[in-house]
């Protein structure tokens, strides 16, 4: 498949992660069955599934808008849960927003620093390249005096 329809694919299943967790929501409300689900489950379905599937965007299209968005979700359940005090899902999401780190680390390989000018051949430091303009600043006084 190609990337365009990998792209569609992965928002179709987020969309109807979305879906899903808006049918419990209402099902919730309505159904005298359905006491076991809490309503801010819901949050965890809706922001915890598309953080995820934005991870799995993220790795095949190595764009990192897509991880932000994934860890930014991801981070808001974490954020949820610890505000409504559901201790019992707490782990799986610290362990699902580590994993994506990890992920982000793997997919990018960011360097421990920018290598910058200083690796490209010629670089002259700053002490190097005073002393040069002294030496043309002096060559340019001499030549003005003779």
């Amino acid at each position: 498949m190609n990337k365009k329809t990998v792209n569609y694919l992965l928002m179709v299943i987020a969309a109807a992660i979305v879906v899903v967790g808006a049918l419990f929501w209402v099902l919730s409300a309505t159904i005298n069955g359905f006491e076991w689900y809490k309503a801010h489950y819901t949050l965890y379905i809706v922001l915890g599934g598309p953080g995820i599937i934005s991870l799995l965007v993220m790795i095949f299209n190595r764009n990192r808008m897509w991880g932000f968005i994934g860890f930014v979700a991801l981070a808001a359940v974490f954020i949820s849960a610890a505000c409504w005090g559901d201790l019992s899902v707490w782990l799986p999401f610290v362990i699902l927003l580590a994993a994506g780190i990890i992920l982000y680390i793997a997919v990018f390989r960011p360097d421990k620093y920018d290598k910058g000018d200083n690796q490209k051949a010629g670089y002259k430091n700053y002490a190097e390249r005073k002393a040069e303009e002294e030496a043309a600043k002096k060559a340019e006084d001499s030549g003005k005096k003779e």
